[in-house]
């Protein structure tokens, strides 16, 4: 209990998770309604509760992409995180696929997971989540390729990552900010907007799971 997470997923095949907005903010009222110790009823668009609940993760951070999502979190009561990311891959895929007339899996394997085993691994991981927003215009922006400008305009655009709220542009009650404060104070904050801007490739690959390390949460996921 208390250990923090960088997790993921990606759609069997490459393909897309998230089809359009409706999609999205599915995702993202799941990663809300599902955060719970209690069973949670599914009908169509709507979540019921069963009982009051209590929270198992903390959600730090998180980016939506197209075919893929990252998100950063924290358990909070023992066991929180299995049971928060059970309930997240299976009932978005229940509702995936009742909505776009599909069967059979959605995501490549069950949810991976990293565990976040220092104050500096944190703070890059919390960077690498929201620059997965440029990889939707283009992957040479780790090479220098997209002025700073681009760089801030599209992360303050872009509605599906908590970027917005860390640059301090949007309210975002997902984000966990009084637990997130014992782990990334305040001046971190500040110096989150320069953070960003200055990343290179090098700090990027520093965070990204490895191809070494996709196999092994894979074999680990699929025992």
């Amino acid at each position: 209990m208390g250990m923090i997470y960088h997790i993921w997923n990606r759609g069997v095949d490459g393909r897309p998770i998230f089809i359009d907005d409706r999609d999205r903010k599915r995702f993202l009222r799941s990663l809300d309604k599902f955060n719970t110790d209690q069973p949670v009823r599914l009908n169509g668009e709507n979540f019921y509760e069963v009982a009051p609940r209590k929270k198992q993760v903390a959600i730090f951070a998180y980016t939506l992409l197209d075919n893929h999502f990252h998100i950063s979190l924290k358990e909070l009561e023992q066991g929180g995180f299995t049971k928060f990311s059970r309930k997240l891959g299976t009932g978005y895929t229940l509702y995936f696929n009742k909505t776009h007339d599909r069967r059979g899996r959605l995501f490549e394997r069950k949810i991976q997971s990293k565990k976040v085993t220092n104050d500096q691994y944190f703070q890059h991981l919390i960077a690498y989540i929201h620059l997965n927003v440029l990889d939707m215009v283009s992957k040479d922006w780790r090479a220098g390729h997209l002025s700073q400008a681009k760089k801030l305009d599209l992360l303050l655009r872009y509605r599906w990552s908590s970027a917005r709220a860390y640059l301090g542009n949007f309210s975002d009650p997902l984000v966990d900010f009084k637990e997130l404060s014992l782990h990334y104070p305040m001046d971190s904050f500040k110096q989150h907007k320069k953070y960003l801007l200055g990343w290179s490739k090098r700090n990027f690959d520093e965070v990204a799971p490895r191809e070494k390390e996709r196999r092994r949460s894979a074999l680990q996921a699929d025992a």
